[in-house]
């Protein structure tokens, strides 16, 4: 079991009412709520965040590992050049993952896909 389906099968089992992740909280039968403030822009029924509100990037470069759950119509957008270091990465934990960086994407770490 991954770890979306295990937070989907707490949800269905009614074990809590909500479980908090890093893109914001997952809520019975509505998915992921992201908070508004996160939101940079809609675009085709598309939310677009801000990828450095939900990983640790300064600079235009990804300073530790992280983890991102995607919900439904959600994108991460990155207005700049973005890096990965050799030894730090990014995964993203969803079915459809849109990325959009506005700028030069230098991958030295690793970006994976898991559902």
């Amino acid at each position: 079991m991954n770890r979306r389906s295990f937070m989907q099968s707490i949800l269905a089992a009614g074990v809590a009412p909500y479980v908090c992740t890093t893109a914001g909280v997952l809520m019975p039968g509505r998915g992921i709520f992201v908070p508004r403030a996160y939101i940079v822009y809609t675009e085709n029924g598309i939310d677009w965040i801000a990828l450095d509100s939900m990983l640790h990037i300064k600079h235009g470069r990804l300073i530790e590992s992280g983890s991102v759950v995607v919900g439904p119509n959600q994108g991460f957008y990155h207005d700049g050049d973005l890096e990965l270091g050799k030894d730090v990465g990014m995964t993203f934990i969803g079915d459809d993952i849109k990325l959009r960086i506005k700028g030069h994407f230098t991958n030295n770490g690793s970006v994976a896909v898991t559902t």
